[in-house]
């Protein structure tokens, strides 16, 4: 039998009898819920552990790539697309809503550094669009 040495890799046994390892990892929140991945079938516990190395380093590498992005440079990409979807009249209006309101406040911001307060506080100072019922945001 090998020695398992992380406690989050588990030994189990299959229905024909064979032992297999495990692993359960945390990879953080998703949109506003936590993401748990588990997976299966692997012959050691050292093919376990890779594995698990593998996943978490991926997780960091897209966290990374995540923490570079301002709030204005996925607004410009996004919007890109949301003209091509709608009447001129309408990306016209929401083009306006955001230069105007939501860039003064969250343009310069990192996409991470993003929280749901800074949004109640947007919500609240900016009352005038939540009056005007504004379906954008």
């Amino acid at each position: 039998m090998a020695r398992i040495t992380d406690k989050r890799i588990k030994e189990y046994t299959k229905k024909d009898g064979t032992i297999a390892y495990m692993f359960n990892a945390y990879l953080g929140r998703v949109n506003g819920k936590d993401k748990r991945i588990t997976r299966r079938g692997f012959r050691t516990p050292r093919e376990a552990r890779l594995a698990l190395i593998a996943l978490e380093a991926e997780r960091d590498s897209l966290l990374e790539v995540a923490n570079k992005y301002s709030f204005e440079e996925v607004y410009l990409n996004w919007f890109k697309q949301y003209k091509n979807t709608v009447k001129e009249s309408t990306w016209a209006k929401t083009e306006s809503i955001f230069k105007l309101h939501i860039l003064p406040v969250f343009g310069d911001k990192i996409i991470t550094d993003i929280t749901p307060w800074i949004v109640k506080r947007l919500l609240t100072v900016g009352t005038s669009l939540v009056k005007r019922n504004i379906k954008c945001l």
